[in-house]
C-alpha cells in the first residue's frame, strides 16, 4: 500500500449533478466514437478520442474495455438522475485525480514546490492534497501515476485497487479497439 497516512491521501468530493452530466456526455461520446470505428479511419476516431481523454484521462482505456452495450448502460444509469452508482463515483474520482496528477507532473520541479502546489490544486481542482502526496507524483509507485491514483481511491472507497479497477475498467473486449490501447 502506501507509506502515507490516509489523511495525507487526496479525497475527491462526490460528483455534483454537473459532474454527472459531464460523465454522461463522455459516455455518449464514447458510444459515438465506438460506433464510428470501421466507418472511419483509426485516426478520424483517435483524434476526437484523444481530445476527450484530455478532460477524462482513462477514456482511451474505457473505449478498449467497455462494450457498446456497457457504454449505453452507463449512459442510461447517468440519465436517471437518482443516486449515482458506485462505478460513477469511482470513475469521477479517477478522472479528477488523474487530471490533478498529470497537471502536477507539468508543474513539479522539486519536492519543495509541493506546499505551494497543494494550495493551487485545491483552488484549481477542489481537491485537498497533502504536500507529501504531491511529492510522490514526481516519483510514483513503479513509475506509474495510475498506481498512485488507485492508492488514493482505495483509501477513499475502502476497496482494493483490483476491485476498483475491475469496477471502472471491466474486462470485456479482448483487443484494443484502435490497436494501440495507449492512454
Amino acid at each position: 500500500m502506501s507509506s502515507l497516512e490516509r489523511s495525507q491521501l487526496p479525497q475527491v468530493p462526490p460528483p455534483s449533478a454537473a459532474d454527472l452530466a459531464r460523465l454522461r456526455h463522455k459516455y455518449e461520446r464514447l458510444g459515438e466514437l465506438r460506433a464510428a470505428v470501421g466507418q472511419h479511419s483509426a485516426e478520424q476516431v483517435r483524434t476526437p478520442l484523444r481530445e476527450l481523454a484530455k478532460e477524462f484521462p482513462g477514456s482511451l482505456r474505457e473505449i478498449d474495455v467497455l462494450s457498446s452495450e456497457r457504454i449505453q448502460e452507463r449512459v442510461t444509469a447517468l440519465e436517471s438522475g437518482s443516486e449515482p452508482p458506485e462505478w460513477a463515483e469511482v470513475i469521477h474520482g479517477y478522472h479528477v485525480l488523474m487530471r490533478v496528477s498529470l497537471w502536477l507532473k507539468t508543474q513539479l520541479s522539486s519536492r519543495e514546490d509541493a506546499p505551494r502546489l497543494a494550495e493551487e490544486v485545491e483552488h484549481r481542482f477542489q481537491v485537498i492534497c497533502a504536500p507529501e502526496w504531491i511529492g510522490r507524483v514526481a516519483k510514483p509507485p513503479r513509475g506509474r501515476l495510475n498506481d498512485l491514483v488507485f492508492e488514493a481511491l482505495t483509501a477513499q472507497f475502502g476497496r482494493s485497487a483490483a476491485d476498483l479497477r475491475a469496477l471502472i475498467f471491466p474486462r470485456g473486449n479482448t483487443e484494443p479497439l484502435l490497436g494501440d490501447g495507449a492512454d
